[in-house]
């Protein structure tokens, strides 16, 4: 439905429909309706309607643009923690599996720029970010948190979410310890090298970019500033290449294929 939205907003679909006599309105309700139909219908009769689709926040001010009062848990991860447990889970994402833990950390980088920049149009009175770690280790005082935010009556039952929950496997298991730090002694020790390469975000997030595992008990606060990606100064960049080329053609590879250069770039990285 966003996709949708997006091309009905574009200038030159939108002056195709006014000629059909189709109005911005129009196409407002009717998406309104039926984005409403989908929730109702998916679940039994509640006084609010709930999804756990973390891509749903893609388009959070479209969402807001059709539901006012719509407000979202933007529950966020260290980024190094989620590609790890993305790749050896072998968990699609948006249908696709990922083959690699650097593959896995440069699509997330893509998907929390773009989470970031939803959040901080909607503001703090409509997107919640919330740390999983912290919800972890500190479960009470999160959910307190996020039922304040909510604007709901704090409930015991939402410290046994897996007594309650019946659809997501995952949702059945307590939350574990265990899950914090089993990430890093799978994590590939070139990617250390480079935590703005490859994981620029978690610092914006509220995490150490730079121990493995970092002390959750001491994440800072979410940064609401303007997400932006991190490139690395041309001087850099032109010395990662001319090694990469280097190292590719001391391999008797073509230093003109990108992907070679790439390779033995991150291959010196490494080294």
């Amino acid at each position: 439905m966003v996709r949708l939205w997006r091309t009905f907003t574009a200038p030159a679909e939108r002056q195709r429909l006014q000629l059909a006599g189709i109005s911005q309105m129009v196409v407002m309700e009717a998406a309104q309706l039926f984005l409403l139909d989908v929730l109702a219908n998916n679940g039994p009769s509640a006084s609010r309607l709930c999804t756990r689709d973390v891509l749903a926040l893609t388009g959070g001010v479209f969402l807001k643009t059709l539901f006012p009062n719509v407000k979202f848990i933007f529950l966020v991860r260290d980024t190094r923690a989620a590609a790890t447990h993305l790749v050896h889970r072998q968990v699609p994402v948006m249908g696709r599996r990922l083959r690699s833990v650097e593959e896995g950390l440069r699509m997330l980088e893509d998907l929390l720029m773009l989470l970031r920049r939803e959040c901080r149009m909607l503001g703090p009175h409509h997107c919640l970010p919330v740390h999983y770690e912290a919800l972890v280790l500190n479960p009470r005082k999160t959910l307190e948190r996020v039922l304040e935010f909510l604007e709901v009556e704090w409930d015991e039952a939402v410290l046994h979410h897996h007594l309650h929950t019946g659809v997501f496997v995952s949702s059945k298991r307590q939350l574990y310890l265990d899950s914090l730090t089993a990430w890093v002694v799978h994590f590939p020790d070139y990617l250390k090298l480079c935590p703005r390469c490859y994981y620029h975000q978690a610092k914006f997030l509220g995490y150490d970019s730079f121990s493995f595992p970092p002390d959750y008990s001491r994440l800072a606060s979410y940064d609401w500033s303007s997400p932006m990606p991190w490139r690395p100064g041309r001087g850099v960049q032109e010395f990662l290449t001319l090694v990469g080329k280097l190292a590719a053609k001391g391999a008797g590879q073509p230093v003109h294929n990108n992907s070679h250069v790439d390779l033995y770039m991150r291959a010196f990285l490494y080294v």
